[in-house]
């Protein structure tokens, strides 16, 4: 007899969104359901959500004076004439994350800064904030850091073993305005052995 054919495997993707996964979550949602989420819906892509969020409870919008802060979105200044903007950190569920963490970025950076004391002073002040940047840049570096981990461990400990063709990362406080490419892209990737 003919063995019955079996199709392919299904591709299985980690989406990754890391930094302040809530900061503009109401603005940018619609964008990512439709350009990341309904794309990878589309193509029939098993995918899963993971958050590494630094917990932050409010954020200067604006210094007052001008200062080395950037100014508020048009919408949050309407929607809020204060100097800070309130922030929910459960709003990060609304992303239906199958694993997710919350630090305190504040916690964080203060761990961050004790390591990389001697690396931070011996850069240059690139962007000429007295290392706010740079400070902001390593806990961006750290919540990546902590994402991967986040993904490495449920590869781990899923019975049978799991593993992901493909790993988007991305930041939620940031609007789409086209389709991600992944779908498109995906079988570049799943060729590419050195990739793996």
């Amino acid at each position: 007899g003919v063995a019955p054919a079996t199709a392919p495997p299904v591709p299985r993707v980690a989406v990754g969104i890391f930094g302040l996964a809530y900061r503009n979550l109401a603005a940018t949602l619609p964008d990512l359901e439709r350009h990341v989420f309904g794309v990878l819906d589309v193509a029939l892509l098993q995918y899963d959500v993971f958050v590494h969020a630094m917990l932050v409870t409010s954020e200067p919008v604006g210094a007052p004076g001008g200062g080395a802060m950037l100014d508020a979105p048009a919408w949050v200044r309407a929607a809020n004439g204060t100097v800070s903007t309130p922030l929910d950190p459960y709003s990060l569920v609304l992303l239906r994350p199958c694993v997710f963490e919350v630090e305190d970025q504040e916690l964080a950076r203060a761990a961050i800064e004790r390591r990389q004391a001697a690396l931070g002073k011996q850069m240059p002040d690139l962007w000429h904030d007295n290392y706010r940047s740079m400070r902001n840049y390593l806990v961006a570096l750290h919540s990546l850091g902590r994402l991967a981990d986040l993904v490495r461990a449920r590869e781990a400990s899923a019975l049978g073993g799991l593993v992901y063709d493909a790993v988007l990362v991305l930041r939620a406080d940031t609007v789409f305005l086209c389709p991600v490419d992944l779908p498109t892209r995906l079988p570049t990737i799943l060729a590419d052995e050195a990739a793996r």
